[in-house]
């Protein structure tokens, strides 16, 4: 798979871009969340909401999954 760059992500969970997939960080190490959206419009639709706007990130529906994880290795 090769990885999608895109200079307007500010999300610091983004990974990758592939297809109608975006790709994020997990809740653990190793793992990814891949969110499929039935249409490009759809798709780019959050990304504007969540990956590229820097107060949007961390109302995305999954940001408090994976933020926790983070807040979990800090202990």
């Amino acid at each position: 798979m090769s990885n999608y760059a895109d200079k307007y992500v500010v999300c610091p969970f983004f990974f990758k871009q592939e297809g109608g997939k975006l790709y994020c960080d997990g809740f653990k190490e190793g793992v990814y969340i891949h969110l499929s959206f039935r249409s490009n419009s759809l798709l780019n639709s959050h990304k504007a909401q969540h990956c590229h706007n820097i107060s949007g990130y961390k109302k995305c529906p999954i940001y408090p999954l994976i933020e926790k994880r983070y807040e979990e290795d800090k202990d």
